[in-house]
Protein backbone atom coordinates (compact mmCIF):
# COMPACT_ATOMS: atom_id res chain seq x y z
CA UNK A 1 0.00 0.00 0.00
CA UNK A 2 2.99 2.14 1.00
CA UNK A 3 4.75 1.54 -2.13
CA UNK A 4 1.55 2.10 -4.43
CA UNK A 5 0.74 5.56 -2.83
CA UNK A 6 4.88 6.43 -3.28
CA UNK A 7 4.44 5.32 -6.86
CA UNK A 8 1.28 7.65 -7.36
CA UNK A 9 2.51 10.54 -5.56
CA UNK A 10 5.75 10.38 -8.03
CA UNK A 11 3.67 10.14 -11.18
CA UNK A 12 1.38 12.96 -10.23
CA UNK A 13 4.83 14.78 -9.57
CA UNK A 14 6.25 14.46 -12.61
CA UNK A 15 3.05 15.31 -14.53
CA UNK A 16 3.01 18.00 -12.69
CA UNK A 17 6.09 19.20 -13.37
CA UNK A 18 5.03 18.35 -17.04
CA UNK A 19 2.27 20.94 -17.06
CA UNK A 20 3.65 23.96 -15.31
CA UNK A 21 6.28 23.64 -18.17
CA UNK A 22 3.82 24.09 -20.49
CA UNK A 23 2.88 26.67 -18.07
CA UNK A 24 5.40 28.74 -18.02
CA UNK A 25 6.33 29.83 -21.62
CA UNK A 26 5.33 33.14 -22.37
CA UNK A 27 2.51 34.35 -24.71
CA UNK A 28 5.32 36.18 -26.83
CA UNK A 29 7.50 33.33 -27.40
CA UNK A 30 4.56 30.61 -27.93
CA UNK A 31 3.70 32.70 -31.42
CA UNK A 32 7.30 32.71 -32.14
CA UNK A 33 7.37 28.85 -31.48
CA UNK A 34 4.03 28.27 -33.25
CA UNK A 35 5.89 30.11 -36.27
CA UNK A 36 8.64 28.28 -36.26
CA UNK A 37 7.20 25.04 -35.69
CA UNK A 38 5.28 25.85 -38.66
CA UNK A 39 8.15 26.90 -40.91
CA UNK A 40 9.88 23.85 -40.06
CA UNK A 41 6.98 21.90 -41.12
CA UNK A 42 6.13 23.60 -44.60
CA UNK A 43 10.10 22.70 -45.19
CA UNK A 44 9.24 19.05 -44.51
CA UNK A 45 6.38 18.85 -46.82
CA UNK A 46 8.42 20.72 -49.60
CA UNK A 47 10.89 18.18 -49.36
CA UNK A 48 8.20 15.25 -49.01
CA UNK A 49 6.17 17.06 -52.49
CA UNK A 50 9.75 16.56 -53.74
CA UNK A 51 10.10 12.91 -53.18
CA UNK A 52 13.54 13.98 -51.51
CA UNK A 53 13.26 11.41 -48.63
CA UNK A 54 16.78 12.73 -47.37
CA UNK A 55 16.15 15.99 -47.20
CA UNK A 56 13.07 15.40 -45.67
CA UNK A 57 14.50 13.34 -43.08
CA UNK A 58 17.40 16.36 -41.88
CA UNK A 59 14.79 17.08 -39.67
CA UNK A 60 13.94 14.21 -37.98
CA UNK A 61 15.92 12.97 -34.55
CA UNK A 62 17.17 9.78 -33.91
CA UNK A 63 15.34 7.80 -31.89
CA UNK A 64 14.99 3.90 -30.94
CA UNK A 65 11.93 4.00 -28.82
CA UNK A 66 9.18 4.87 -31.32
CA UNK A 67 9.83 7.31 -34.00
CA UNK A 68 7.27 6.87 -36.43
CA UNK A 69 3.63 5.05 -35.76
CA UNK A 70 2.55 4.54 -39.24
CA UNK A 71 -1.33 3.66 -39.59
CA UNK A 72 -1.42 1.96 -35.96
CA UNK A 73 2.27 0.54 -37.43
CA UNK A 74 5.27 1.32 -34.64
CA UNK A 75 8.29 1.74 -36.25
CA UNK A 76 10.54 2.16 -33.43
CA UNK A 77 13.56 3.71 -34.81
CA UNK A 78 15.00 6.53 -37.45
CA UNK A 79 16.68 4.26 -39.59
CA UNK A 80 13.60 1.71 -39.98
CA UNK A 81 11.40 5.14 -40.97
CA UNK A 82 13.78 6.00 -43.50
CA UNK A 83 13.79 2.59 -44.98
CA UNK A 84 9.97 2.88 -44.89
CA UNK A 85 9.23 6.44 -46.23
CA UNK A 86 12.41 5.72 -48.75
CA UNK A 87 10.42 2.55 -49.88
CA UNK A 88 6.44 4.09 -49.77
CA UNK A 89 8.55 7.31 -52.01
CA UNK A 90 10.16 4.68 -54.49
CA UNK A 91 6.72 3.17 -55.46
CA UNK A 92 5.22 7.38 -56.78
CA UNK A 93 6.20 10.05 -59.21
CA UNK A 94 4.04 12.95 -57.69
CA UNK A 95 2.83 13.53 -53.75
CA UNK A 96 0.94 16.69 -53.25
CA UNK A 97 -0.48 17.16 -49.57
CA UNK A 98 -3.36 19.49 -49.17
CA UNK A 99 -2.93 20.57 -45.34
CA UNK A 100 -7.12 21.71 -43.87
CA UNK A 101 -5.93 22.27 -40.30
CA UNK A 102 -3.02 22.99 -38.21
CA UNK A 103 -2.83 23.44 -34.50
CA UNK A 104 0.53 23.91 -32.83
CA UNK A 105 0.50 23.20 -28.74
CA UNK A 106 3.32 24.48 -27.23
CA UNK A 107 4.59 22.34 -24.38
CA UNK A 108 7.70 24.53 -22.96
CA UNK A 109 10.35 26.42 -24.88
CA UNK A 110 12.02 23.34 -26.59
CA UNK A 111 9.01 21.16 -27.55
CA UNK A 112 5.60 21.58 -29.09
CA UNK A 113 3.26 19.22 -30.56
CA UNK A 114 2.04 19.73 -34.45
CA UNK A 115 -1.27 18.17 -35.53
CA UNK A 116 -2.19 18.46 -39.12
CA UNK A 117 -5.38 17.05 -41.10
CA UNK A 118 -5.76 17.14 -44.47
CA UNK A 119 -5.78 15.52 -48.28
CA UNK A 120 -2.93 12.83 -49.56
CA UNK A 121 -3.16 12.87 -53.53
CA UNK A 122 -0.54 10.94 -55.35
CA UNK A 123 0.46 9.52 -58.32
CA UNK A 124 2.12 5.87 -59.37
CA UNK A 125 4.39 5.51 -62.39
CA UNK A 126 1.63 4.19 -64.17
CA UNK A 127 -0.28 6.92 -63.96
CA UNK A 128 -3.27 6.15 -61.22
CA UNK A 129 -3.91 8.74 -59.12
CA UNK A 130 -5.43 8.52 -55.49
CA UNK A 131 -6.52 10.67 -52.72
CA UNK A 132 -6.73 10.08 -49.12
CA UNK A 133 -7.55 11.59 -46.03
CA UNK A 134 -5.07 12.52 -43.04
CA UNK A 135 -4.24 13.03 -39.82
CA UNK A 136 -0.74 14.16 -38.70
CA UNK A 137 0.83 14.64 -35.37
CA UNK A 138 4.34 15.35 -34.74
CA UNK A 139 6.28 16.34 -31.36
CA UNK A 140 8.95 18.45 -32.45
CA UNK A 141 12.19 19.62 -30.31
CA UNK A 142 14.13 22.54 -30.58
CA UNK A 143 17.95 21.47 -31.29
CA UNK A 144 21.14 23.32 -32.30
CA UNK A 145 20.03 23.24 -35.73
CA UNK A 146 16.41 24.34 -35.00
CA UNK A 147 13.33 22.15 -34.77
CA UNK A 148 13.36 18.78 -35.34
CA UNK A 149 11.12 15.80 -35.48
CA UNK A 150 11.24 13.54 -32.69
CA UNK A 151 8.01 11.36 -33.00
CA UNK A 152 5.52 11.58 -35.60
CA UNK A 153 2.22 9.38 -35.92
CA UNK A 154 0.26 9.25 -39.29
CA UNK A 155 -2.85 8.13 -40.18
CA UNK A 156 -4.20 7.62 -43.76
CA UNK A 157 -7.66 5.65 -42.98
CA UNK A 158 -8.53 3.50 -46.20
CA UNK A 159 -10.29 4.77 -49.33
CA UNK A 160 -14.27 3.37 -48.56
Amino acid sequence: MKRSALLFLAVVAAFGGFVRAAEVTPESKRAAIERAVNTRFDEMLAAAEALNVDALFRHVAENDRGSLVLNGRPILTRAEALRTVRDSFSRLTAVKYEVRDRWVTVLSPTSALLLTTGTTNVTTPDGQKFSRPFTHSIVGVLQEGGWCVVHSHQTTPPSS
